[in-house]
């Protein structure tokens, strides 16, 4: 066991083993002795330190060994090798395995090249192009509808300025070492004692404006941190809030999602049956996706108002990443399972029959619907489908009413279903069975169709036309109200007003007889 230490270094507090202190203050020593003679040398030193505070803070290190301090030299560089050209660190020489490193830029707001925040200097900087250029890209897209204003306004408020001279290093590309620090301070002291430096009146103004501006934004940065401290336990309690009803509202969804899809539209839940009965893998698999699709989020969310309750920490790298993966696979699942429902029904069938009603010979027939349990004529909703045993019942029946080409009553009975292909559809149609009762001077009509055992629902829907020789009429029963789609008529009347009528066949079309 070896003994530690507290340091604070470059504003960071670490601990470090007694024999890497005595190290990295013995490093130390020797780079302000070989900066003694030189201008700005405790800016150089604070510098380099914060440079080595930075480097253990982001390795993050917990107690600094002698090893970290061996890699901090090599990175920062050996005192005896300022100013050597040969004797570049290690971090740009060539490797064996490729070409030498280079040091990526970075964008900053630069703090020397500016005229207002330094935006288009830090650009400048960044892709090796004169400032000037972005200067007039932002002034002429100024002008229209303010874009180019507001942009440099976020980066302004978004991209930090280049403070510190590791910053200043890294907007240009170069490595930050002890050595490259140095010559970086040298040289910004030698031009602030150059003749005539900072008497651009222009260049005084504009920076008066932003450093204005600054002292706005650093305004408001502040008044949002103590806004953010007094109502993060507000905004915890909201979210954890959020996150507990979405939790119910998601195990509602779960448990009862037969019974919600019923509720909406009673097809849905056979639709679903249906997909399940002939997935090649087992109905809990999707259930199971769906679980960790809603679940997931929903934890996260609870988690965030924990933590910013309780000021938690961050989670675990790999627990993100593996609920991430998780919740990926459990969306694409369902949008697999989504298209392959989809294409259970993306072909069309249809079966058609002309039946003549030689039976009905009456003047004037009357058209109701059959009386049965199952569906009351008076239910509006389309699409219901109910269980009989193991035969599935669907309301969908419509009548229409059009002339007959001959001196006899018609029914034309279209049959449709769909399926994954237009064999399997027709085969679902013609096994549909519907059933009507005709007499001298009545059509009974059933206002639901029977799915065949052998076939789960399809979207399996009847169509009717009922066809009236010239000069017959029908009396159409109140029990028709919501079964009539768009029958044509002389008067233009709507379906529902036509039940409770009798209508007369007439040569320029379908007239009511007994309206007002």
């Amino acid at each position: 066991m070896k003994k530690t230490q507290t340091i604070n270094l470059g504003g960071i507090i670490f601990h470090i083993e007694l024999d890497a202190y005595n190290q990295l203050s013995a490093y130390l020593d020797s780079v302000k002795q070989q900066f003694a003679d030189t201008d700005g040398q405790d800016e150089i030193i604070t510098d380099i330190e914060s440079r080595i505070a930075e480097i253990l803070n982001e390795k993050k290190i917990k107690i600094i060994t002698h090893k970290n301090v061996d890699d901090v030299i090599t990175i920062m560089g050996k005192p005896e090798q300022y100013g050597d050209k040969d004797a570049e660190p290690e971090m740009e020489k060539e490797s064996e395995s490729g070409p030498p490193k280079t040091t990526p830029k970075r964008i900053y707001r630069h703090p020397d090249d500016k005229v207002l925040g330094g935006v288009c200097g830090g650009l400048g900087a960044l892709v090796g192009l004169d400032p000037v250029i972005f200067r007039i890209l932002f002034l002429i897209t100024a002008f229209f509808g303010g874009f180019g204003l507001l942009i440099y306004l976020v980066m302004w408020a978004i991209v930090p300025v280049a403070q510190s001279t590791s910053d200043r290093l890294k907007m240009a590309g170069k490595p930050v070492t002890a050595d490259s620090i140095g010559k970086a301070i040298t040289s910004q002291v030698e031009k602030a004692v150059e003749p005539g430096h900072g008497k651009n009146i222009l260049k005084k103004f504009f920076s008066a404006i932003g450093a204005i501006f600054d002292v706005i934004l650093t305004f408001f940065k502040k008044l949002f941190k103590a806004l953010a401290f007094i109502l993060r336990p507000l905004f915890g309690i909201l979210f954890l809030i959020l996150g507990l009803g979405l939790t119910l509202w998601g195990a509602l969804v779960i448990f009862g999602i037969e019974g919600m899809l019923n509720f909406i539209d009673s097809s849905f839940a056979h639709i679903l049956d249906a997909s399940f009965y002939t997935l090649p893998i087992s109905e809990y698999f999707i259930y199971g996706a769906m679980v960790l699709f809603l679940v997931i989020p929903i934890f996260q969310l609870i988690y965030f108002g924990l933590r910013l309750l309780f000021h938690l920490g961050n989670q675990p790298a790999f627990l993100k990443g593996l609920l991430t993966s998780v919740w990926i696979i459990s969306f694409i699942s369902l949008i697999i399972f989504g298209v392959y429902t989809a294409t259970r029904f993306s072909a069309d069938g249809f079966s058609r029959r002309d039946v003549p009603l030689s039976k009905m010979t009456a003047e004037t027939v009357k058209v109701s619907i059959w009386d049965n349990d199952y569906f009351l004529w008076d239910d509006r909703h389309a699409h219901t489908v109910k269980r009989d045993g193991d035969e599935i019942l669907v309301s969908d029946v419509q009548l229409n009413i059009k002339r007959s080409d001959d001196n006899r009553f018609h029914l034309i009975v279209h049959k449709e279903a769909n399926a994954s292909s237009s064999g399997r559809a027709r085969d679902a149609a013609e096994s549909i069975g519907y059933n009507f009762l005709p007499s001298a001077d009545e059509l009974l009509l059933k206002n639901y169709l029977k799915v065949d055992r052998d076939f789960s629902y399809a979207f399996q829907e009847v169509d009717l036309t009922l066809l009236i020789p010239e000069g017959r009429s029908v009396y159409l029963d109140e029990s028709l109200k919501y079964t009539l789609d768009g029958v044509p008529n002389v008067s233009n009347m709507w379906d529902r007003h036509m039940a409770g009528h009798t209508w007369k066949m007439k040569k320029e079309g379908l007239t009511c007889t007994d309206c007002d």
